[in-house]
């Protein structure tokens, strides 16, 4: 018997709320479906939807900065998983978690009696997610990502952008998802989506400046509740004019963009293997824009549990064509596991590379210093020291490990040239390498700059059930 789906759905006047709601009834083909609509804070709104009469045994949870492009019904049907989070096409920041989230009924039940958190500041600025895992905890189940064919924050008010960026300046504070995110920021001067980009940054600076470092849980209400009536004032100190309401024609184009296109002519997939800050996320950008779908530096709990279990198949590559970064240092046993592959060995000016981790790291320790077994900065930090041999700063260390990493991959597929592509991106390499390896025709525009975001262009992001 199949499952019956619920469908809830928030909005706050998105500006895709509209397009959003339709694709999302269309492509979910609900059993029930309700909507939230117009309740702040987001704690709030939160609360009403693990309330509702739920009848049904799997809800999906959509927000309305999510176009669901592709039919995803037979998937929630057939799901039995007590969790599954969505990986989608963020306008900013590429392939990321967000959006839509996919809850099994004895979860969305454990949710709704969890009462303890909401006077948390991790409640204030992240509701849903400081709920479930700590309902997920207490049942002791654990959680999957799956990609979706879902674009996230594309086409938004910048009003929204501005509220939703100022929780993501208090979330990502510290350690590994500070770095993480400065990664994404390093590269958000290269997205279209120019004016965006302008907002985001103006809400990462309004909020260091009015937050303290490690704000309580009055400081997050007074200043998210001051928001709603700052936000005219706050476009205009950014030199922005609010968008006008969406038209049937932008997200037409927008999710025509988003279709499938041909896969590259070879029987493997793409992996990027170079360490952080050695031109990866250009890479991922390149890659994208010959319309291949290749995440970023993914560190969902599928790939960290396949690579700690020693599956190398990864479930994350049953849906996109390769990946970069996260599996460096398990490149041969990549190549076993994925006959036929592409592999490109990112190099750079050793001293220059150690120089920008100095700047990005700083001293400070990216993890907890005794993370839980059970918990997911545990994985991370075996990941780490996998790839770059320490969790901070260590020159001497870093060092080892990138010359290591060069020396190892050089042997490994030194009878199999057509294998291995060594390229420099901030020594210039661009097109003229990577398109002959890959057997692809160069795009007709600039080779993306090494830094550059990994997501803007919309790559093959179809068909992925």
């Amino acid at each position: 018997m199949s499952a019956r789906i619920g469908l809830v759905f928030r909005t706050v006047g998105e500006r895709t709320s509209d397009a959003a709601f339709d694709l999302a009834v269309r492509h979910v083909r609900p059993h029930q479906v309700h909507v939230v609509e117009g309740i702040r804070p987001i704690g709030a709104a939160m609360r009403k939807m693990l309330e509702l009469d739920h009848e049904c045994d799997t809800v999906v949870f959509a927000d309305a900065d999510c176009l669901i492009t592709a039919d995803i019904s037979a998937f929630l049907r057939a799901n039995t998983l007590p969790y599954v989070d969505s990986i989608v096409l963020d306008g900013l920041r590429g392939h990321v978690q967000a959006g839509v989230h996919v809850t099994r009924i004895d979860v969305v039940r454990a949710m709704r009696e969890l009462r303890d958190m909401d006077d948390t500041p991790q409640f204030v600025v992240e509701p849903e997610g400081t709920l479930r895992r700590r309902a997920m905890r207490r049942l002791g189940l654990t959680h999957a990502c799956r990609p979706m064919p879902i674009l996230h924050d594309h086409l938004q008010y910048h009003g929204d952008l501005f509220t939703k960026y100022a929780r993501r300046a208090v979330r990502h504070r510290d350690g590994y998802y500070r770095l993480r995110f400065d990664t994404h920021r390093r590269g958000w001067q290269h997205s279209p989506y120019e004016s965006d980009r302008r907002i985001v940054e103006h809400a990462l600076a309004d909020a260091r400046l009015h937050l303290p470092a490690e704000p309580d849980t009055a400081a997050l209400n007074a200043y998210f509740d001051a928001l709603p009536g700052r936000l005219p004032a706050e476009l205009g100190r950014a030199g922005l004019a609010e968008k006008a309401p969406l038209t049937r024609a932008e997200v037409a184009a927008t999710v025509a963009a988003a279709a499938p296109r041909d896969r590259p002519p070879f029987p493997g997939k793409v992996f990027g293997i170079g360490l952080m800050l050695t031109g990866t996320a250009g890479l991922c950008s390149a890659l994208n824009r010959l319309g291949l779908a290749v995440p970023f530096a993914t560190d969902d709990w599928n790939t960290l549990h396949d690579l700690r279990a020693g599956r190398y198949d990864l479930s994350l590559l049953r849906h996109f064509d390769g990946a970069v970064e996260t599996v460096t240092p398990f490149f041969a046993q990549l190549d076993r596991a994925w006959p036929g592959s592409k592999f490109i060995l990112l190099q750079r000016d050793l001293d220059a590379w150690l120089a920008d981790l100095s700047v990005l790291w700083g001293t400070r320790e990216l993890f907890a210093a005794e993370p839980s077994p059970s918990g997911k900065q545990h994985h991370l930090r075996w990941l780490h020291r996998q790839s770059h041999g320490t969790c901070g700063y260590d020159p001497d260390r870093l060092a080892r490990a990138y010359t290591d990493l060069a020396t190892r991959v050089r042997e490994h597929f030194r009878d199999r040239p057509g294998s291995l592509l060594t390229m420099d991106p901030h020594a210039g390499d661009g097109w003229e390498r990577l398109c002959p390896f890959l057997g692809l025709p160069p795009p007709d525009e600039p080779f993306p700059a090494p830094d550059a975001s990994y997501g803007w262009r919309l790559g093959r992001h179809g068909d992925v059930m």
